[in-house]
């Protein structure tokens, strides 16, 4: 059932995430489903045995104590079972490779690349030049990270604008996601080092092409990159300018805003209470610590710029809202009208903000729009 479980997840995540199943994937994904369904086998176990305690004390009022037993189990399987099942979810997934690289996608020349993140982990990324020509900017370059459950080729089209405009572009699968390492998601915390190899290596390796470093990520690459520009190391302070489509301000409200609205009654109650903490197990991070708006003011004097649609149905324009406010200038906004979270990925209007606002990045006031 474990094997068949992972097999069924891996394909579902590929067609999402519009990327190709690895047959080590399928099989770790099995394995990790049949250690769920182990602990979920065990409470079960547990339960029955405290269920037939129950019914074998005493003759009298047997078929009470039988119910009651009963009652104890499956309280016990749904409070323990299904925030367990939650917790896992939320960070573990199985990683797909990229179906279609930058060639195939927009015809566009690319080097594929691996360096180490800044913990060790190893990241898998895509150089790619910007055009070259009059009007073109040069010298710069754009790291590109995605978001939850996509990687490095699903998200590519946010670089639609860039590479023909001129910037190179490094666009990365952050760890536990397409070609890299590790197989938890942090949702932010440690990705911010992925984001940091990138800049040491663009260093490193494209001096030239890389004069100056921006920094685009969308909702877990969002957090990742604006957690490793506020980091205060030479690499994260080497990266001049951030854009951010739909992230989050501060994770431990959006799970509290996720258990209260998107799980009903008592199912929210689990999860905010036994699912988030089994999650921090899981990971061993801090989740609900993780505070991106407390950061913001780390940026000054870089400008940023915040991208967020305003019927986001996973991450409230509230977040996008409390990332501009608490930001220092230069910043700038663009609320995309009826956009959702990933819509927005998409809006050509949005894309050629953030074109216009790269090429003029400076750190000045800009005007917000």
């Amino acid at each position: 059932m474990g094997l068949v479980l992972g097999a069924g997840l891996s394909m579902v995540f590929a067609v999402m995430g519009d990327g190709r199943m690895r047959a080590g994937q399928v099989l770790m994904a099995g394995y990790f489903a049949m250690s769920l369904l182990l602990v979920l086998r065990g409470v079960d176990a547990v339960a029955t045995w405290v269920t037939i305690r129950l019914l074998r004390r005493g003759t009298e009022g047997r078929e009470g104590l039988g119910a009651w037993g009963q009652m104890v189990r499956g309280t016990a399987v749904v409070c323990v079972c299904l925030p367990w099942v939650m917790a896992a979810v939320m960070i573990y997934r199985p990683k797909v490779s990229p179906a279609f690289d930058p060639l195939q996608q927009a015809g566009w020349a690319f080097q594929s690349v691996e360096f180490g993140a800044m913990d060790g982990l190893l990241v898998s990324g895509w150089w790619i030049p910007g055009a070259v020509g009059t009007g073109k900017v040069t010298g710069r370059t754009v790291v590109v990270a995605h978001g939850l459950g996509s990687n490095k080729g699903n998200q590519l089209l946010l670089a639609r604008r860039l590479v023909p405009a001129g910037f190179n572009v490094l666009a990365i699968d952050l760890r536990a996601h397409g070609d890299s390492g590790g197989q938890l998601a942090t949702l932010g915390i440690r990705e911010r080092f992925d984001v940091l190899g990138a800049v040491r290596w663009l260093k490193r390796e494209q001096a030239n092409g890389a004069g100056r470093v921006y920094a685009l990520g969308a909702s877990l690459g969002g957090a990742a990159v604006l957690a490793a520009a506020t980091e205060g190391t030479p690499e994260g302070d080497a990266i001049e300018a951030v854009v951010v489509y739909g992230t989050y301000a501060n994770l431990g409200d959006l799970m509290n805003e996720t258990a209260r609205d998107r799980f009903p009654g008592p199912m929210g109650w689990l999860l905010k209470w036994i699912g988030f903490p089994l999650a921090e197990l899981h990971s061993g991070e801090r989740l609900r610590h993780f505070d991106i708006a407390g950061r913001m003011t780390r940026l000054w004097p870089r400008p940023v710029m915040i991208v967020h649609g305003t019927k986001d149905e996973f991450i409230s324009i509230a977040h996008g809202r409390k990332l501009f406010r608490d930001a220092s200038l230069p910043k700038d906004a663009i609320w995309v009208p009826e956009g959702t979270h990933n819509s927005i990925v998409g809006d050509e209007g949005a894309a050629a903000a953030v074109e216009a606002f790269l090429r003029g990045a400076r750190s000045e006031p800009v005007v917000q729009r």
